[in-house]
This record gives structure tokens, sequence and C-alpha cells, in this order.
């Protein structure tokens, strides 16, 4: 849906840098790529709260159980949780 909507995806990207010129987000990956974007969409996982920081936005985490995530609709295929607690 994103990339449908004119989003670009770079998987496997690690970013080494993020800043903020005032007009719009900076991000240089590891590999040395530079990517210009008027809106930054944190996707940082586990790390969001620590990249939020940096831009005095707080992200509250905390961990808990069953595991979600969010997707375009999908046909049922599991009907239990394979979470692991403990």
């Amino acid at each position: 849906a994103a990339r449908r909507a004119g989003a670009q995806v770079f998987e496997q990207a690690p970013v080494s840098e993020v800043s903020h010129d005032g007009n719009a987000f900076i991000v240089t990956t590891a590999s040395g790529l530079t990517l210009r974007a008027p809106w930054l969409l944190n996707c940082a996982g586990a790390w969001a709260g620590a990249l939020a920081a940096q831009f005095n936005e707080p992200v509250p985490m905390y961990s808990g159980h069953p595991a979600m995530l969010v997707t375009e609709p999908l046909p049922m295929f599991m009907d239990v949780s394979t979470g692991v607690e403990g």
C-alpha cells in the first residue's frame, strides 16, 4: 500500500545517521546512500524510542504479550498463538 502511494522502501539498509535541516529529514545508510524527505516514518521497532529521542519526540516502549502486527487484511491461517513468554 505504501509503495502504491509513492513511498520508497529500502530493506536491509542499516541507517548510520538521521538528521533534520529545518526543511527535510536526511537519512544516511551504512552503504553511503543519502535520502532526503519531508517526512520520516519511524519503523525502528525496539529502537524506535532511541530514534525519536534524537528529535525530542518521546516514544514510550514496553514489551507485552501476545506480539501483534498490522498488515493489509489477510486470510486466517493460524488459530493459536506461538508466542513464548518467560
